[in-house]
């Protein structure tokens, strides 16, 4: 998207979990310079750890960059959550979900897809609170 001009500016997101060496967005960021992203193009956060801190952090470097509108790209079954947490920061946002997902097996899907739905609903629960 970047190479044919859909996005000017990438943001990636993502803390360093534990044990690891390099925050996610770190290692998110070296790829995409070896696939010829230009660096100036290119902002991290590396303090967050779950999707509302990546969305939150990630709203702040728009504040501070000017960026008026987001692309989110997420995997498939993590994007409707994604989108309401978005929504929940006012960030202007269309979607581009992942041709492919870090789930190979239908049993890691149906896994994930678990994970997703509890996390989905816990969130809407929590929306009513705060």
């Amino acid at each position: 998207m970047y190479k044919d001009g859909y996005i000017k500016k990438i943001i990636f997101t993502g803390g360093k979990a534990d044990g690891k060496r390099f925050s996610e967005s770190y290692v998110a960021k070296q790829y995409a310079e070896r696939l010829g992203v230009n660096s100036k193009h290119i902002f991290i956060e590396e303090k967050s750890k779950i999707t509302q801190e990546n969305l939150k952090f990630a709203k702040e470097i728009m504040i501070e960059n000017n960026f008026s509108k987001a692309l989110l790209i997420s995997d498939p079954l993590h994007m409707k959550r994604a989108v309401l947490i978005a929504k929940d920061f006012n960030i202007s946002a269309h979607t581009s979900p992942t041709k492919t997902s870090q789930c190979k097996s239908t049993n890691k899907k149906l896994t994930f897809l678990m994970r997703e739905s509890f996390f989905y609903i816990t969130y809407q629960i929590y929306r009513i609170f705060y």
